[in-house]
């Protein structure tokens, strides 16, 4: 282990991963290193790892027409890294050790943190993903995806990314839980493609196939997916 000096930006950029539970390289690359050449990111990512501040695991997630890029690596904050997090920043940091990475959806988890660096822009607000909150003293009937704070009405909104969808029964549950729920004044659904949409919108609205997505669904919204990201992509340029 190598000791090392934290910069303002390796604070925030360890926050973020905190934050996210973990980024990939050009996520980083796009928040923390702007107009940075590629191996500026690389050496500093290194001297991070080799100080134990942060761990990486490789994956093989191949670009598609919602991630750009292929990630063949993903980094996480490590305990040590977490305690020494703590030392600059003590708000928001709930967790004693960093949240556990599911392999299984990774792709889901990129995606997901992308959403919630768009909705923060978009709306000027905290978000924050459930991963790395506290859940166990408020009693969540669903607990979502990330759930946005917005402070200048004090309203709640549940976050759900759907990708895949769900049986019927299961969306039952969720939109039942949600419907019965006074924590949340909005549901927002942000789903892959149309079919995941009207779906979803057959249940709660209780038109099955027959539901149009203009149909009127109450506390629950919806988005595309791709155009949400699009809309961040041509708000934040990264520069390579």
């Amino acid at each position: 282990m190598i000791r090392i000096k934290l910069t303002n930006r390796d604070i925030q950029m360890m926050h973020d991963l905190y934050s996210n539970v973990f980024l990939s390289f050009e996520q980083i690359r796009c928040e923390h290193f702007k107009n940075c050449a590629t191996s500026t990111v690389y050496n500093r990512l290194s001297k991070l790892i080799k100080a134990n501040l942060l761990e990486t695991i490789n994956v093989n997630i191949k670009a598609n027409n919602l991630i750009q890029k292929d990630v063949g690596v993903i980094y996480s904050l490590s305990k040590i890294g977490l305690l020494k997090l703590k030392e600059y920043w003590h708000r928001e940091i709930q967790r004693i050790v960093p949240a556990p990475i599911n392999l299984s959806c990774l792709s889901h988890d990129l995606l997901l943190t992308d959403v919630i660096r768009r909705l923060k822009r978009k709306y000027n607000c905290h978000v924050a993903n459930t991963k790395i909150m506290n859940t166990s003293g408020i009693n969540y009937e669903q607990v979502p995806d990330a759930i946005v704070f917005e402070s200048s009405n004090n309203e709640r909104w549940a976050i759900e990314l759907e990708l895949t969808a769900k049986s019927n029964l299961r969306y039952r549950e969720i939109v039942s839980n949600y419907s019965t729920s006074n924590l949340f004044e909005k549901v927002l659904y942000i789903t892959k493609d149309e079919s995941i949409h009207k779906k979803i919108g057959g249940i709660i609205s209780g038109y099955g196939r027959q539901f149009n997505i203009e149909d009127d669904t109450g506390k629950f919204e919806f988005m595309d997916l791709k155009d949400f990201l699009l809309e961040q992509q041509s708000e934040v340029q990264c520069e390579l």
